[in-house]
């Protein structure tokens, strides 16, 4: 078969294929009506894109047109053998997420905004859809998106400008694809930990999240402050970190702040402890050589700052 030939030969095949798919799409594997998207972005969305997947096990959903493909959403993604269903008042659509303008591109997710008609959700309306533990909100992982092919897609529309590296997708093939994790790229985003007073010895894991990099580290000091606990009671505690100044050497640290009504579950008289990052038994990914895991972490949210400034 001559070169021409066999050119001809993929692309008859690959339009066939195309064609085959276009006739699967509107079905799902129960032979109903698949709902095609026609946006991920809240301000383009049109009534039709407006889904209601309440008390589904498996929903299949297309993602904008030229895709020619149908994605089943689960609600909880883990190794039970039987899918949870969405909750009741599933009602909403499904849209692009970046934490911010200079986040990196290893931490864009595709959420579900509960919402009742399109006008609500082009005026900013509705709640996202939250997992059972009700602060971690359902989300779809970059890796997932490039797997499916809508990152593709969301390059050629504009939507995403910074396509993700082979770097990026590393991180999630490797750490966060099944689970939630607490990931963090920039100093003051809030992230949530649940602190359970019946639980021995507890290190919490955060991840630092930079382009193509990430730095795993623990959180430690949890014994100190479950001690001073008023209620022995599950509490779910709001974080963030902030970058200071050391008054003697000039040397700057993470700090880690806990949110104002923690100090609320304390016993009369007690304050708040220290809590404080270390290092993780897991490797930092893309990061130089040399460079310890707190320099790391230091080096990246110092650089969003940066980024953060000139934006």
């Amino acid at each position: 078969m001559s070169l021409y030939t066999r050119s001809k030969f993929h692309k008859s095949l690959k339009l066939a294929r195309q064609t085959f798919i276009r006739t699967l799409i509107h079905h799902n594997a129960r032979g109903k009506p698949s709902r095609i998207l026609s946006t991920v972005l809240p301000s383009q969305i049109q009534p039709e894109d407006i889904i209601d997947i309440s008390g589904s096990k498996r929903p299949n959903v297309g993602f904008l047109p030229a895709l020619y493909a149908t994605h089943g959403l689960r609600y909880i993604v883990g190794h039970a053998s039987k899918p949870v269903k969405f909750p009741e008042n599933t009602k909403g659509f499904l849209y692009f997420h970046s934490p911010g303008p200079t986040a990196p591109s290893s931490l864009y997710t595709i959420r579900f905004r509960r919402c009742g008609n399109a006008e609500e959700a082009r005026n900013g309306g509705g709640k996202d859809l939250m997992l059972p533990n009700g602060w971690d909100p359902w989300e779809k992982s970059m890796g997932w998106m490039v797997k499916s092919g809508i990152v593709d897609a969301l390059v050629q529309n504009g939507t995403i400008t910074k396509p993700p590296t082979s770097r990026d997708l590393a991180i999630y093939d490797t750490l966060f694809a099944k689970k939630h994790k607490n990931m963090v790229y920039k100093p003051g985003q809030t992230f949530s930990i649940l602190l359970d007073p019946t639980k021995g010895t507890v290190r919490y894991s955060l991840f630092i999240v930079g382009d193509g990099e990430v730095v795993p580290l623990f959180i430690t000091g949890w014994d100190t402050f479950r001690a001073k606990l008023a209620f022995k009671d599950n509490l779910v505690l709001h974080l963030h970190l902030r970058i200071s100044a050391s008054l003697n050497d000039s040397t700057d640290t993470i700090q880690i702040l806990l949110s104002a009504d923690a100090t609320s579950r304390l016993r009369k008289g007690m304050v708040l402890p220290h809590v404080s990052l270390t290092r993780h038994v897991r490797k930092p990914m893309g990061t130089p050589d040399g460079e310890g895991p707190l320099e790391s972490a230091m080096r990246i949210l110092k650089k969003q700052m940066q980024l953060e400034e000139n934006v």
